[in-house]
């Protein structure tokens, strides 16, 4: 279990992603989050599924906010 000190909260989570220009949108009760990119204002990337934020280190919601900033198509290769 991660500790208070570094138990990730939404504040958190918004500081340590701002420089991908995204903002973590935690739909509490429901069981998931997604990311806003604050540009367009548009939900970007899959959502991340979990209950809880604390349940992943801030460090992963880095990783999942700068995979929902890559591509999701695969270019298809020319016959």
């Amino acid at each position: 279990m991660i500790k208070n000190a570094t138990r990730p909260t939404t504040a958190k989570i918004n500081r340590a992603i701002k420089h991908l220009n995204l903002e973590i949108i935690h739909q509490r009760g429901s069981g998931y989050s997604y990311f806003l990119d604050l540009q367009s204002g548009n939900q970007i990337g899959d959502s991340v599924w979990v209950c809880y934020l604390h349940q992943l280190s801030i460090d992963r919601w880095v990783s999942e906010a700068e995979a929902a900033r890559e591509p999701m198509w695969f270019p298809v290769p020319v016959r």
